[in-house]
């Protein structure tokens, strides 16, 4: 990815003192461009993937995880595992990438075709907008829940 925009910065959350990262920050001699951070509040994080241009969330199997849908909503294109929970909401090349948790040049692909292209990311941070709004907005989801356990003690 540095090799294609030598200006990315990398911020890690909750990996400040994790050995292996340090390790690999060292032996890649990538430190003036990952930033290992403590574990931050969600006031920090939400400031974080609002001044970021892309998220990553990479993993194996997962539900769907807050950080990506808070990511999604404050208009981070998201960059994510190929898993089943993931597709519900991410159209590859239309609200972000999907990437198979194994293939570390296919996650680079990504973050660069994603940190090259502004009109994709830009596009997708509207879609996203309207995803969040229409599926997962707090109030909306709250007013879901109560009715879902209403039916539930009715039974």
């Amino acid at each position: 990815v540095l090799d294609r925009v030598p200006e990315a910065q990398f911020v890690c959350a909750a990996m400040q003192g994790q050995q292996e990262a340090e390790a690999w920050v060292e032996r890649l001699r990538i430190g003036e461009h990952v930033h290992l951070m403590p574990y931050l509040t969600q006031e920090h994080l939400w400031a974080i993937f609002q001044r970021a241009a892309v998220s990553v969330s990479i993993s194996a199997h997962d539900g769907t995880p807050n950080s990506l849908l808070e990511a999604m909503a404050v208009g981070c294109f998201p960059v994510a595992g190929d898993i089943e929970s993931l597709r519900e909401w991410i159209t590859p090349g239309v609200n972000g990438l999907l990437v198979e948790p194994d293939k570390a040049q296919a996650l680079a692909e990504a973050l660069v075709l994603a940190l090259e292209n502004p009109d994709l990311r830009e596009q997708a941070a509207e879609t996203n907008g309207d995803i969040i709004q229409q599926r997962a907005e707090v109030y909306l989801v709250r007013s879901q829940i109560a009715v879902f356990y209403e039916r539930l003690m009715t039974m």
